[in-house]
């Protein structure tokens, strides 16, 4: 991606399309982890949530854990 990047004036078109094509990942390792993370959410005594209810848990916890990795960063600059 760098070296698309840096001869992008050159190759503006192919740049591009480089950039699109490469930054998909190679694995659906985070797909996977989306779902498992539902698994855990979803279980027996909880499964009358709505997808609503469901996606604004799982984006909470997202929120929650960027949080706490930033954390120790905002004193640093």
């Amino acid at each position: 991606l760098l070296w698309w990047k840096v001869h992008s004036a050159e190759y503006p078109n192919l740049a591009r399309m480089a950039q699109d094509y490469l930054a998909v990942p190679g694995s659906s390792a985070p797909c996977e982890r989306v779902f498992s993370g539902g698994v855990d959410l979803v279980t027996p005594n909880r499964n009358r949530l709505n997808g609503e209810s469901i996606q604004s848990c799982m984006l909470l916890k997202n929120w929650w854990q960027t949080v706490l990795l930033l954390e120790p960063l905002k004193g640093k600059k």
